[in-house]
């Protein structure tokens, strides 16, 4: 799997969902858009596959790998496990492997539990090869700004020796 770079140019995309379906097979889709008055007429959608493919791919992609302009701070890259199938249903299948070499840093979202922080800090700590330096940060909602910022969590840093 690959680690890819959000684009910040994002607008807000409106799909039809029945229009959607891109890892179905087109009897299942032609299942899902069949009701009792028949076909729908979102079937037209699917007519051309190599173009409905292309959509599809192209939705999903804008859908988890851009964002809008005002999150540009983040510079954040993204690993998208799609579940749709169930084929990630089990713990060890979510397991991914990274070279420890390119994590420089982790942020806490707001609802992130002590206990998880702890959890992934341990599992850090354990890893963590003797090179480099990994931060840690937290997202916190800032009431004079009105807005979400990121602090960095300065006693948790760890400095490889």
């Amino acid at each position: 799997m690959e680690a890819k770079k959000i684009e910040y140019d994002g607008e807000i995309i409106e799909r039809n969902f029945f229009e959607t379906f891109g890892r179905l097979s087109n009897n299942q889709i032609i299942t899902w858009l069949t009701g009792t008055n028949g076909l729908s007429d979102c079937m037209k959608a699917f007519s051309d596959v190599d173009s409905w493919k292309k959509t599809y791919w192209n939705v999903f992609e804008t859908k988890y790998y851009k964002k809008l302009n005002a999150w540009k701070n983040e510079e954040e890259y993204r690993i998208i496990i799609d579940n749709t199938f169930g084929e990630y249903s089990d713990i060890q299948s979510r397991n991914l492997r990274y070279d420890i070499k390119a994590l420089k840093g982790i942020i806490f979202g707001i609802k992130t539990s002590e206990f998880d922080k702890e959890r992934i800090y341990n599992a850090i700590n354990r890893v963590m090869p003797l090179y480099g330096q990994i931060k840690f940060y937290q997202a916190e909602y800032d009431d004079e700004k009105q807005d979400i910022v990121v602090r960095e969590k300065q006693l948790w840093n760890l400095k490889r020796s």
